[in-house]
């Protein structure tokens, strides 16, 4: 009866890590993208000659949004690189569970 509880016990554990992990995915992912994206956003508006008056902005309305998105791509990819070593110790827990 014990053996049993085990083992639906450690097939829900077996879900719920699956299920965590995907999650982590996407964040890794999603905070990849906006990571790189914000950066190389920023060099467009931190650099006047390539955006010009195109657009149409000021140089200092051109130059706080160039801060901004690189202020926002900075912490993008402190969040991946953040997730990405979580998910890593998780990895190398899951592969020495300890196990009754």
């Amino acid at each position: 009866m014990i053996e049993i509880y085990k083992q639906f016990g450690r097939e829900l554990g077996e879900e719920t890590i699956q299920e965590r992990k995907k999650k982590k995915d996407l964040e890794q992912h999603l905070s990849a993208i906006i990571g790189a994206g914000g950066i190389i956003a920023s060099l467009f508006f931190l650099s006047p000659k390539i955006t010009g008056n195109v657009i149409g902005l000021s140089k200092t309305s051109s130059d706080l949004t160039g801060i901004f998105l690189f202020i926002l791509g900075l912490t993008g990819l402190f969040v991946y690189i953040k997730l990405k070593s979580q998910l890593k110790s998780q990895n190398r827990d899951a592969q020495h569970p300890y196990m009754l």
